[in-house]
């Protein structure tokens, strides 16, 4: 229970923070490794579904518009002639000879903009407009298999472990770095606070790696939540420059930091 008895006390304020700094600083890497472990799958569960959803209904637009979909060097070979279009609960998907680029795509379809996410598949690449924008994904030119429907239901197990590995790859190492950044920081601001009773930054740093808690813990809020914060970084460094101030004390005697315990 010492994640969750950490977890309060980080966020809580007063004097835990001394009981902090008697352990040693490998708990408090640790502390971070499952914070940050724990958020991630809570961001992974939404984006599996959704990506779920998506392989689900991709597989199902080829089974009934397509025996397969045939690619030789990087370009779909047998794209139907007439235009294709389907829209699902959250997205829209359509195929068309016409769509070569992204300029293609903001003068053939200008209405798509502030519409639901569309992905049109063209001969050479497929875009995705989400906002205002086409993304661009160029098939790779030395790209040659045979895509079905049924194909991708069988495939589904192996792409969607697959997913579930790259996109909680990628949400545990931008918050790790996040969350490090902020660790850094809160170091500098706790040294300027308790310079007079001698804090090294080490110490300041300590602490960091515990108080990042409150940035780590928001930003999952607002990321569950779909809301964008603009200048989030700034906030962050308000909250914890007012947060250090007022709420995080610390003991000298109780603390021991010359003799911190394993």
């Amino acid at each position: 229970m010492f994640f969750w008895d950490d977890f309060i006390g980080s966020i809580k304020g007063g004097s835990y923070y001394s009981q902090l700094l008697t352990r040693s600083i490998g708990r408090a890497w640790l502390y971070m490794l499952i914070l940050i472990a724990a958020g991630s799958v809570i961001l992974v569960i939404p984006r599996v579904f959704a990506f779920n959803s998506f392989y689900t209904q991709t597989a199902q637009f080829l089974s009934e518009n397509f025996d397969s979909l045939r690619f030789a060097d990087g370009v779909i070979v047998n794209m139907p002639h007439n235009h294709l279009e389907k829209e699902f609960d959250h997205w829209i998907i359509a195929m068309d000879t016409a769509y070569t680029d992204s300029l293609a795509i903001k003068s053939i379809a200008p209405d798509s903009i502030g519409r639901k996410p569309t992905v049109y598949v063209g001969p050479k690449a497929a875009f995705i407009i989400i906002g205002t924008s086409p993304l661009t994904f160029e098939y790779p030119a030395a790209f040659n298999q045979t895509i079905s429907g049924d194909g991708l239901r069988r495939s589904r197990l192996v792409l969607n472990l697959i997913s579930i590995l790259i996109i909680f790859a990628t949400f545990f190492v931008s918050k790790f770095t996040g969350g490090l950044f902020y660790a850094l920081l809160i170091g500098l601001i706790i040294v300027f606070k308790f310079r007079s009773i001698g804090l090294s930054y080490t110490h300041g740093f300590h602490l960091g790696l515990y108080l990042m808690t409150f940035q780590f813990t928001i930003s999952l809020m607002l990321d569950l939540a779909g809301v964008n914060l603009p200048y989030s970084f700034l906030w962050f460094i308000v909250m914890y420059i007012l947060y250090i101030g007022l709420m995080v004390n610390i003991n000298l005697d109780k603390s021991r930091l010359n003799q911190p315990e394993s």
